[in-house]
């Protein structure tokens, strides 16, 4: 994988919050002295509901990660395989290889 699976969770529910609750959950995971996969999930449903993965999705593959946080995520560990992977794959890199897009078309535009 080429994003944690932090990474991943992160950008996937800043979707769903304002820009005021993305600011708080930004900072309360700014000062966490030490970020383990399990103080990262406490923070995360502190501020959000993961049910809104399976029941508002933003996009229909973040049922995935629904799926991935209820039903492989075992213990503190994010597993970097499976369904995580998979969203990755066709939903993250695919938005980063538009953005690539976007800056050199800007660049070649100015």
């Amino acid at each position: 994988m080429k994003f944690s699976p932090q990474v991943i969770i992160y950008v996937a529910v800043k979707n769903y919050l304002t820009e005021d609750q993305a600011e708080v959950l930004k900072n309360e995971l700014a000062k966490k002295k030490v970020m383990g996969d399990k103080i990262f999930m406490d923070t995360i449903k502190k501020h959000f509901d993961i049910e809104f993965f399976r029941t508002k999705p933003f996009i229909w593959q973040d049922i995935w990660l629904y799926n991935y946080l209820i039903y492989e995520l075992r213990n503190t560990k994010m597993p970097k395989r499976g369904l995580i992977a998979k969203y990755e794959k066709e939903i993250i890199i695919p938005q980063e290889e538009v953005l690539e897009e976007a800056r050199e078309l800007v660049v070649k535009l100015n």
